[in-house]
């Protein structure tokens, strides 16, 4: 019995420790952030300890230079939770190197200070991949143009449930990239939804086509995804759709 009540304490232990990060919707984050951009990290340095408690009590700074500026205006260091030498991911740390590319999307905390977290909007870019800069690009100047469009809802996680895991590519896959293979390759739509009291798609109306069947596309996606309930209910349950290939 002991021994049954130790590892429950230690169970319940981890699962309060654990970092859970709310999912974002890279379409929400573009109009809620204060600094949207492609960085590159140039150094790290700093480490601290903290007396009062947020995520960790670990920080450390990054030195960073503006590849591309999407939003907001240029700084010149991040501050991050964590620690130049590791990360704590049930502290919600999170280890950037020097020369590492992200995207970083976020905004000034009440001392006016860029501070970051595992659960901040920072999605690291592999490769110097012109080809992921160039789709970011797109995304966000289609979002800026028609921001007026979007005043009234807002964009709504979802899952896509007919992704799996391929045995044989070794990679995640779902219908939509069956359906129209390689075509649906860094495209991405805009759809206004209605949802019903468990969250499926009833209604759905095109605001930006994917560009391919559309028909076929609006099918899939009241067949396959699953939005989450949001902490915001509007009172008709409209809500954006921010679907990215």
């Amino acid at each position: 019995m002991k021994i049954k009540l130790l590892l429950l304490l230690i169970f319940l232990s981890f699962k309060l420790s654990a970092c859970k990060c709310k999912k974002d919707v890279i379409a929400q984050d573009y109009f809620e952030a204060d600094i949207v951009a492609i960085i590159t990290v140039e150094s790290t340095y700093g480490n601290e300890e903290l007396q009062e408690k947020i995520f960790g009590s670990r920080i450390y700074r990054a030195k960073i230079n503006f590849d591309k500026l999407y939003k907001g205006n240029k700084f010149e260091e991040l501050i991050i939770f964590g620690s130049t030498n590791n990360a704590r991911s049930g502290s919600c740390e999170k280890l950037v190197k020097a020369g590492e590319k992200y995207l970083l999307l976020t905004s000034k905390n009440q001392n006016g200070d860029y501070v970051v977290s595992l659960c901040s909007s920072m999605y690291k870019i592999y490769d110097n991949s012109l080809n992921e800069v160039n789709k970011y690009s797109k995304q966000f100047n289609y979002l800026e143009k028609n921001k007026s469009l979007f005043k009234d809802l807002k964009f709504i996680d979802y899952d896509d449930e007919s992704e799996n895991w391929d045995h044989i590519k070794k990679m995640t896959t779902n219908e939509f990239e069956i359906i129209f293979g390689k075509k649906i390759k860094n495209k991405f739509g805009v759809y206004k939804v209605k949802t019903d009291s468990e969250n499926n798609i009833i209604e759905i109306q095109s605001i930006k086509k994917i560009g391919l069947n559309e028909k076929k596309m609006l099918a899939l996606i009241k067949k396959n995804i699953i939005v989450y309930s949001p902490t915001y209910k509007n009172s008709d349950s409209e809500y954006l759709l921010f679907l990215d290939f």
